[in-house]
């Protein structure tokens, strides 16, 4: 990660990147990768910071994004 950049707690309780894989005999499933161009060179947030008050500061500070849709199965 770049100096300064901070990761916030994800959907599975920790903090950082919790993987994209499915339990073992699961159906496929999809993950939505979303990249956002934003008109600031940093958000002014701290790494205890949740999940709406992230997106909303990503939202007000949005001017293009993209999203890459991936399908995983075991």
């Amino acid at each position: 990660m770049p100096k300064g950049a901070i990761e916030i707690q994800n959907d599975y309780g920790i903090v950082g990147f919790g993987g994209a894989c499915s339990p073992k005999g699961d159906k496929s499933y999809r993950n939505i990768f979303t990249i956002y161009a934003l008109d600031v060179p940093k958000l002014d947030l701290k790494s205890d910071t949740n999940a709406p008050v992230t997106g909303f500061m990503i939202n007000v500070h949005t001017i293009a994004k993209a999203s890459l849709i991936a399908y995983y199965r075991r």
